[in-house]
């Protein structure tokens, strides 16, 4: 499996009380300390992106078929 590099992306973690600019580092599908890329890396620059842990909707609607436009997922 690949990895990915995210670079200047603002990294929220409200938990541990951190928000700054930095580097999020993916290999194999989990996160991993940031090392230099290998040439198959795929870089990715986060400006004006912002990274936080589990953003989730606790409001949503499911509509009876045939009233999709009422469903707000």
């Amino acid at each position: 499996m690949s990895s990915i590099l995210i670079r200047n992306v603002r990294i929220l973690d409200p938990v541990n009380g951190m928000d700054t600019v930095g580097e999020i580092f993916i290999r194999d599908g989990s996160f991993a300390p940031v090392t230099a890329p290998d040439a198959d890396t795929q870089i990715i620059d986060g400006t004006g992106l912002t990274a936080a842990p589990g953003l989730i909707d606790l409001h949503v609607h499911l509509r009876d078929p045939g009233q999709t436009d009422k469903e707000d997922i």
